[in-house]
């Protein structure tokens, strides 16, 4: 297991946001480019659609986000690379939980209004664009969208970037990740509790959330996905933009154009 116990990288000077990758460009022309959206479950992928809970028990939305699908929808080929990872973490008795996948528009767009919402609130003094750019640090921006317009396209329209965490498989308890899903606090950089390690602040062997982040980190950059740094949840596989982005930021080879573009919602019929 040292492979999945390999420390995060620290990246303290972090600048890229969920608006910074809209400049990549798209090759429609690419094999994968119109893959289609599968169900995850299909896959046999735990999966959990985190805004369309109605018990209220998905913090900080207390209930379902309009827009949003009941199953969870990914490309094939990103299922394909999440059963993977799922390999490599079958000797922990752990899987993937996927929380939320392929976004729907309207669903992007609830999202938006639900934090720019809680930036007015928590910003009275601060300008429109203070908390827009606030609220890019964690959210696509899809006030512009166009179908048409690969500058438009938020990172989860196009079913390639994923929101995941791990869960035991005997029992599906969700593992101690240090924070909950969508905490827009600085906890939720994924090297948070690198750093505090390095401070001596905690303990190496003694603190949960550390170990699950590096196995979530290590079993899906293992298997070609890259972290946005500053959520710990956030994956996108290579031929995103984000994903791209990502790369380049992280001085990695990255390709020069993105396959997964914008994709139509599945049929739920």
């Amino acid at each position: 297991m040292s492979d999945l116990n390999t420390p995060i990288p620290l990246r303290p000077d972090w600048d890229t946001n969920a608006g910074s990758y809209k400049d990549v460009p798209y090759d429609k022309t690419h094999r994968l480019a119109h893959e289609p959206l599968v169900k995850a479950e299909t896959f046999g992928l735990a999966s959990e659609s985190y805004y369309a809970r109605t018990d209220g028990e998905n913090t900080p939305y207390d209930g379902p986000i309009e827009g949003s699908l009941p199953d969870i929808w990914c490309r094939k080929s990103v299922a394909q690379k999440l059963v993977k990872a799922n390999f490599l973490l079958a000797a922990l008795e752990i899987e993937i939980l996927l929380l939320d996948a392929y976004r729907p528009i309207a669903c992007q767009a609830g999202l938006w209004a639900f934090f720019m919402a809680q930036a007015q609130r928590d910003m009275p003094k601060a300008s429109d664009a203070k908390r827009r750019e606030w609220v890019l640090t964690y959210v696509s921006d899809p006030s512009f969208f166009d179908s048409s317009n690969s500058c438009t396209w938020p990172a989860h329209s196009t079913g390639g970037a994923v929101d995941v965490t791990l869960r035991e498989k005997t029992n599906g308890q969700v593992l101690d990740m240090g924070t909950h899903f969508d905490d827009m606090e600085p906890v939720s950089r994924t090297d948070y509790f690198e750093s505090l390690l390095k401070k001596g602040a905690i303990q190496e062997d003694t603190h949960p959330a550390l170990r699950h982040r590096r196995w979530l980190y290590n079993a899906l950059s293992g298997v070609g996905f890259i972290n946005y740094p500053l959520e710990v949840w956030h994956f996108d596989p290579e031929g995103t933009q984000m994903g791209i982005c990502n790369r380049r930021a992280m001085g990695l080879n990255a390709p020069e154009k993105a396959w997964y573009g914008y994709s139509s919602p599945p049929s739920l019929g």
